[in-house]
């Protein structure tokens, strides 16, 4: 009888496996740090698309897709719609998703690790990913970044296998051949139907594995292995291997397929090849790769010069690991999936110049998997190194290194929790959000402009009963339903060039409803549209003072740029009016600081205009009406220490008179609103 043969200890599956604890203290620590601060990020634009869609229908996300909305296949929508199902919608819980998945890729590049060079390589390609601040940003983020190179990873793993010569590995046996190739299948079709991108890592996958099985290498005999002895009567599992290849990538092929033909019809003319100029992406294959090599190395918290060294250190480690003669027919496969999407992805910006390097994030936590070979590999090189034992240097090298990566990533990571994180966030959604928070009653209708702010609204205030409707370009007759469905309809609108010409859901509620709150700031602004026969709004509290017979300045809140307040600052107010009456006439609005408080108190900065910037004069206000009204003040850069106050009121353009207030001596004309006290500057300090 023969003895079984011991296998060398860096080829899985027959190696050692890794000490559970360590796997368990990893996986922990990549949970950590993606759940740390989880909903501390404001949502983006993109962020409210998903969660927007996830409240769709199967058939609103297949057949009946809006690609003016988004482009991507429906596997990711799809998936989350399940997760809300369960975990509900706010912002944690559908941040969560990614959390998980990301954490599910650690654990899969243990095993590619393992694959690639036993048990250890696996544990530090696993720390390596669990730390990476790129693959911690996206597992923070809802959207199918943290989902890609789950199926990424995984994928390359199914293909490099138990290691049979079709990928560089040890031998599948043909029957152990099929159940792998049908999960290969599964997991490139799922990849395909999230991201049209991984379809670059799948041709990659299919010509690299067809090109090792190759009708030489089918004609050369198996020869046996120390690990995986052949009998003479076993069957070549390498022509199973073959149709294995050819029947898993047809069924990924047909995924595809059948996806283009379900939707081609909607496919917008303009979308399929144009993009709009100020989003075009031109690099040369030099730009390309060092953009694709800075975001991927260090994330977006890092310097770009830290950021280079970062990715010409996991590089560099890389190529280490291919220099194995004896493990590295498992490795350039690996290699392969590596740059040859790339490459794709470059070629494709030629036909459509639109490219961000989170597409090909699925490269990175392979790219990481060789890196940590090539730790294990430094000590194999044989450079002369004076004055120490060779191998002794090169393991102090390699520690160094390694530490030195991993502590870059952390202070990366302390600045990614720092925040703000997403350069992308804007504050649009906060003053509508603010305003359903305090204003908005279950059965309000919410007409949005853009579908992220459903998601917004979706993820923000789950627990009020909304009825949330997405229409870009209502007709008065839409308008004219929900408002008899429901009394009250919120429209949320939006302007980048902040130019309020008058959105036309805001038109329509003009016509077929009665104004009864306004709310702008920046590029956002929220209306209130109610049916006659339902009251205004109701201001609890009490009211800062009625100005002149028609308006009453319900209240004023004033918010420093800063704790310390300099020359230079900015000051923001918000005035609360309300119209007792509809005002009769337009009059002009003024906000002004003065001081130093005292008997030579001046006029220091100010701002007079109509409210909301001229676009909502007050004959337009309604009885009832509440309207936000915002003002920024710029402090002068000569302005001196001292306390200062902020006044408000009304006065007629045609003749400067002031309306009346009379709610204290000092406030005959104007009502006091607060006092400030500006600092010196700060370098007299």
């Amino acid at each position: 009888m023969r003895k079984p043969t011991v296998c060398p200890p860096h080829l899985a599956p027959c190696g050692r496996q890794a000490p559970a604890l360590l796997t368990a203290f990893i996986l922990a620590l990549a949970f950590a740090l993606r759940v740390y601060r989880l909903d501390a990020e404001r949502l983006w634009w993109d962020e409210g698309i998903s969660i927007y869609l996830a409240t769709r229908g199967v058939a609103e996300l297949t057949l009946a897709k809006d690609f003016a909305i988004d482009l991507h296949p429906p596997v990711y929508h799809l998936a989350l719609a399940g997760w809300r199902a369960v975990a509900g919608s706010t912002v944690f819980a559908v941040r969560l998703f990614s959390v998980i998945a990301g954490v599910a890729t650690v654990a899969v590049i243990y095993r590619l690790g393992r694959q690639l060079g036993g048990p250890g390589v696996g544990a530090v390609a696993s720390l390596l990913l669990a730390l990476a601040p790129i693959h911690v940003y996206y597992s923070q983020e809802a959207r199918m970044y943290s989902l890609v190179p789950l199926l990424g990873t995984l994928y390359v793993s199914l293909l490099v296998g138990r290691g049979d010569t079709a990928t560089g590995g040890h031998r599948d046996t043909a029957r152990s051949a099929w159940p792998r190739w049908t999960a290969v299948g599964i997991v490139g079709a799922v990849g395909v139907l999230t991201h049209y991108y991984l379809a670059l890592l799948v041709a990659a996958g299919f010509i690299t594995a067809l090109a090792a099985s190759s009708p030489r290498q089918l004609r050369t005999p198996v020869a046996p292995s120390p690990c995986c002895p052949v009998a003479p009567s076993t069957p070549d599992p390498r022509r199973a291997r073959l149709h294995g290849l050819l029947m898993s990538h047809a069924l990924i092929a047909g995924s595809g397929i059948w996806w283009i033909v379900l939707t081609i019809g909607r496919w917008p003319a303009g979308l399929r090849f144009d993009v709009p100029v100020e989003t075009e992406t031109h690099h040369t294959l030099w730009q390309f790769v060092a953009e694709v090599a800075l975001r991927l190395g260090g994330g977006f918290a890092l310097p770009d010069p830290v950021a280079g060294a970062l990715a010409a250190a996991l590089g560099a480690l890389g190529i280490a690991a291919l220099l194995d003669r004896e493990t590295s027919p498992r490795r350039w496969p690996v290699a392969a999936l590596i740059l040859v999407p790339i490459a794709l992805a470059f070629a494709l910006t030629a036909v459509r110049p639109f490219f961000y390097p989170r597409f090909v994030l699925f490269v990175f936590p392979p790219g990481l998997a060789l890196a940590a070979a090539g730790l294990g590999r430094i000590a194999d090189l044989g450079f002369p190194i004076s004055g120490l034992d060779r191998k002794s240097a090169i393991a102090r090298l390699q520690s160094v290194l390694g530490l030195a990566i991993v502590l870059a990533w952390a202070v990366g990571l302390s600045t990614h929790f720092a925040g703000p994180r997403n350069t992308f966030a804007s504050e649009d959604h906060q003053i509508q959000i603010a305003a359903l928070r305090q204003f908005g009653r279950s059965g309000d209708a919410v007409l949005a402009s853009y579908p992220w702010q459903v998601g917004y609204v979706v993820a923000i205030l789950p627990s009020l009963a909304l009825d949330l409707q997405f229409l870009p370009d209502p007709t008065d007759e839409q308008v004219a339903r929900l408002l008899a469905a429901s009394g009250r309809v919120w429209v949320l609108s939006y302007s980048a060039n902040q130019r309020w010409d008058g959105p036309r859901a805001e038109q329509s509620g003009e016509r077929v409803g009665v104004s009864s709150f306004t709310r702008q700031r920046g590029d956002a602004r929220i209306r209130l549209f109610r049916r006659t026969d339902v009251a205004p709004l109701e201001m609890s509290g009490d009211r800062l003072a009625a100005i002149g017979d028609d308006l009453v300045l319900v209240d004023a809140t004033v918010t420093l740029a800063d704790a310390l307040l300099r020359p230079g600052h900015e000051v923001a107010v918000d005035l609360v009016w309300q119209a007792a009456d509809r005002p009769s006439r337009d009059l002009t609005v003024f906000v002004h600081l003065v001081g130093p408080e005292g008997p030579n108190e001046q006029l220091v900065t100010q701002q007079d205009n109509p409210p909301l910037n001229g676009t909502r004069p007050l004959t337009s206000l309604t009885t009832g009406e509440v309207l936000v009204d915002p003002y920024r003040l710029r402090l002068p850069p000569t302005l001196p220490p001292g306390r200062y106050r902020l006044q408000a009121g009304l006065y007629d353009p045609r003749t400067g008179t002031r309306e009346p207030v009379n709610r204290s001596p000092d406030e005959v004309d104007r009502v006091i609103i607060g006092r400030v006290s500006v600092e010196g500057p700060a370098h007299q300090r």
